[in-house]
């Protein structure tokens, strides 16, 4: 069985974890180490697909709430669109997508009001039964944050309205606060400019997540996420604009370890890719809790 998030790019294979065409692999099915699964991050809309194998397609999934998030199950199949084409022809596939607090209408609100903000860690157990209300197949996961976000729209907007600092206040204003780089993406960023600020490097190298991405180890000008557990919302998700969730694939603003009162980081969430800015830009918002 896998857990197939709807992106696969900027990922090496890793054994007994990640495959290129199936995405994560399951390392555990036992409900005390559900938090080695797939995914520990989410925000709304995001979802990915169980490809199970052998006889599953008549069973019935019911809905798992926690804290005011879902995941809700569906059948997927395998001339439902280009992705699952391939990927369901020898498995049954199950959407599990995941649906909680967010704040896409409170955009162009500078005061947002707050949002729900969930007790986390959860664990999401979800089960597929037979006709008789056997347990057949399940499936565990432990959600460890949730994110909202706030698209950085200066092509429809006054600049000077997204800088570091506003987007703090309003990420604050939802009940949230800013995400860090290590809760984002595992790309590492090096010093380009002897310790100085550089429009495409961070002064004395920053290291996001742990552990680092593959792509860096491969070559150290590489500053891009690879696939892991555990490792950053866009290690998990890739490339959230394929989930059709409201997060368009800009540059947010992220908290960093060389940020000081000029520069602060922000990170692409097209590859997860990290550089140090001035704060006075327009960025998007991470927003996370806890």
């Amino acid at each position: 069985m896998y857990a197939i998030p709807r992106d696969l790019e900027n990922g090496l294979p890793i054994p007994g974890i990640w495959d290129s065409d199936y995405g994560f692999l399951i390392q555990s099915t036992n409900p005390e180490s559900y938090a080695l699964n797939f995914p520990t991050t989410g925000a709304n809309g995001l979802y990915f697909y169980l490809a199970i194998r052998g006889d599953a397609d008549e069973l019935t999934w019911e809905p798992v709430t926690h804290e005011g998030i879902s995941a809700t199950m569906s059948y997927a199949y395998a001339g439902e669109n280009n992705f699952t084409h391939e990927r369901c022809k020898i498995y049954v596939c199950v959407k599990v997508r995941l649906t909680g607090p967010e704040a896409v209408s409170q955009w162009r609100n500078p005061y947002p009001n707050r949002i729900a903000k969930p007790r986390l860690p959860q664990t999401f157990e979800i089960i597929g039964r037979d006709r008789e209300g056997n347990e057949v197949i399940k499936y565990g996961f432990v959600l460890q944050k949730w994110f909202a976000f706030r698209a950085d729209y200066r092509f429809h907007h006054p600049e000077g309205e997204k800088t570091f600092q506003i987007q703090e206040s309003w990420c604050s204003s939802l009940g949230y606060r800013m995400a860090n780089i290590n809760e984002v993406t595992n790309a590492v960023c090096i010093d380009r400019a002897n310790g100085g600020a550089s429009y495409n490097g961070c002064p004395g190298d920053v290291v996001s997540a742990i552990p680092s991405s593959l792509w860096w180890v491969r070559d150290r000008r590489i500053n891009r996420h690879d696939r892991r557990i555990g490792a950053g919302l866009l290690t998990e998700w890739g490339y959230l604009a394929y989930y059709d969730a409201s997060i368009p694939p800009d540059w947010y603003w992220a908290r960093g370890p060389a940020e000081n009162s000029v520069y602060a980081y922000h990170v692409s969430l097209a590859g997860g890719q990290i550089r140090i800015i001035w704060k006075g830009n327009d960025r998007g918002a991470m927003c996370v809790t806890p």
